[in-house]
């Protein structure tokens, strides 16, 4: 290639640099979005109470309410394999567990997380939960014997159950 040649093709390139945004760089900032379900109706859950705590490199809460197609939205939250997010929802008197969720890093552009969290509506009927299993193990240790319970319980209604204490500290939990 003559010297024009190559001039010409490196200013090519760097116009369509220019004209593109760039090479991918690594972003530091993600979102996680979702949607709540009610899993009794089968329908997005309006008005619940998503609280999402960072851990690892992270630091706080922060808590959402979901619209009314059941959804939320947490933006610029930092990326990093040493950033993790728990996620759960408050409905109806209840706490709902979401899970673990972790940005990728070093994306090319901000990475985006959907999840999905389940919500049911609740119960403090006792009635509605049977002890299926009591088992008492005896485990030896340094010290003598200890004692291990390990109870199975079902459910056998269509609601969660949420104990007796719930009925008088129900506000409290975010209903």
């Amino acid at each position: 290639m003559t010297g024009r040649r190559v001039a010409g093709a490196l200013c090519a390139w760097a116009l369509a640099i220019a004209m593109t945004g760039g090479p991918a760089l690594a972003t530091g900032t993600g979102t996680i979005e979702g949607m709540v379900v009610n899993r009794a109706t089968g329908r997005p859950a309006e008005g619940v109470r998503v609280r999402l705590a960072a851990g690892g490199g992270g630091a706080g809460q922060v808590t959402r309410i979901t619209d009314d197609r059941g959804r939320f939205e947490f933006r610029g939250l930092p990326t990093g394999a040493d950033r993790l997010y728990a996620i759960d929802a408050r409905h109806d008197g209840g706490l709902f567990a979401g899970g673990v969720v972790r940005l990728p890093a070093n994306t090319g552009k901000p990475p985006v997380v959907d999840t999905r969290l389940s919500v049911w509506p609740t119960t403090t009927d006792p009635a509605s939960i049977v002890v299926a299993r009591d088992m008492l193990f005896v485990v030896p240790n340094d010290d003598g014997v200890g004692v291990v319970e390990s109870v199975r319980v079902n459910n056998v209604s269509d609601r969660a159950y949420i104990g007796r204490i719930a009925e008088q500290t129900r506000g409290g939990l975010g209903r």
